[in-house]
């Protein structure tokens, strides 16, 4: 199951647990499914950890999902976003114009718009500090445009990452998005658009 936060502009500052309240209501201002063509979002991992003594516990790692909507039309919003992506430091590899979808499969990153992964991403913490900033992070990052009238577009992006240690071998650690680098691209767009205008 993803999970999806829906935030639409008009209603910026409601605490996250208001947004389970009010969800019914913006899915009826911003819901619906991104387009057909675009990009598969990485899929859910599901984990079974086995404890001597102890039951079963299934652990679900999944992808974080944020969407807003920006008083612009699609094509504007299109035209400034391969350039903030490539700002924030997430080279846009993956470009689709029919399914205005953009973003980039799997990168390795040391900082996300000049700080470090920590700021976006929870990987857990060992000893020496938060893991996302110690350990060798791959990003994941896709951008999807769904317009909603001629002046308004929603902008859906999708998070995901895992980190693995630098200097041992070992599994990868799934980290979880914080929910903040799929809404700052949003607040980019807007910033770009009206310095534009």
């Amino acid at each position: 199951m993803r999970r999806t936060i829906q935030r639409p502009s008009c209603v910026p500052w409601l605490k996250p647990g208001s947004w389970a309240l009010l969800g019914g209501l913006w899915c009826s201002a911003c819901g619906g499914a991104p387009p057909a063509d675009a990009p598969a979002t990485p899929p859910q991992t599901r984990n079974v950890v086995h404890i001597s003594g102890y039951a079963p516990l299934e652990i679900f790692n999944e992808p974080g999902t944020a969407a807003r909507t920006v008083p612009f039309g699609v094509d504007a919003v299109w035209s400034v976003l391969p350039a903030i992506l490539e700002g924030m430091g997430i080279p846009p590899e993956h470009l689709d114009p029919r399914g205005r979808t953009i973003g980039n499969p799997g990168f390795r990153v040391r900082r996300i718009d000049g700080s470090l992964p920590n700021a976006f991403i929870d990987c857990g913490t060992s000893f020496s500090g938060p893991l996302a900033n110690n350990y060798d992070v791959t990003l994941t990052v896709f951008t999807t445009l769904r317009p909603l009238a001629s002046d308004s577009t929603v902008v859906q992006t999708t998070v995901d990452a895992n980190a693995k240690a630098r200097a041992v071998s070992g599994n990868p650690v799934h980290c979880q998005s914080r929910g903040e680098l799929e809404l700052r691209v949003a607040q980019k767009v807007m910033e770009a658009l009206v310095s534009g205008s």
